[in-house]
């Protein structure tokens, strides 16, 4: 599979797509939006450093940093956002089925840690709460 790796070959309208969904089969060249390629999360973490070179280049070429700051806001908002329904779904999951192991997922994918020698209710709450800051963290960037 071929791909764009400069701003000399990808076209404004695929860079664009790509800031605007981070969908990164827009560096597949001769893409197109019918197409049904799936990434896997290895080419899409492969996709993305392409893309990240390819934005520094347009900002030297351009001196618009103003697109970089946007981009690094997308990818924090979307960090944040895995970080919070990784976190949500080991918790539903917890909640089905009472499995201490699950939760580890939170502290493996997570800056967020359970105590396990504490309190567990109210590490549950404390979880609970750090979750909604994320979400807030979310909503105001």
């Amino acid at each position: 599979m071929k791909i764009h790796e400069s701003c000399s070959t990808l076209s404004i309208y695929s860079f664009y797509k790509i800031i605007e969904s981070n969908d990164y089969r827009y560096l597949i060249v001769g893409f197109e939006d019918e197409s049904e390629i799936v990434l896997d999360s290895l080419k899409i973490i492969e996709f993305s450093e392409v893309f990240k070179k390819i934005i520094n280049e347009y900002s030297e070429l351009t001196c618009n940093t103003e697109v970089i700051r946007n981009y690094k806001l997308q990818l924090l908002i979307a960090k944040l956002e895995f970080k919070y329904n990784v976190s949500l779904m080991a918790l539903d999951s917890y909640m089905e089925t009472k499995d201490l192991g699950v939760l580890s997922i939170i502290d493996e994918y997570n800056d967020l840690k359970i105590n396990y020698n504490k309190d567990f209710t109210k590490e549950i709450l404390l979880l609970i709460s750090k979750l909604k800051s994320l979400k807030n963290k979310r909503c105001a960037n």
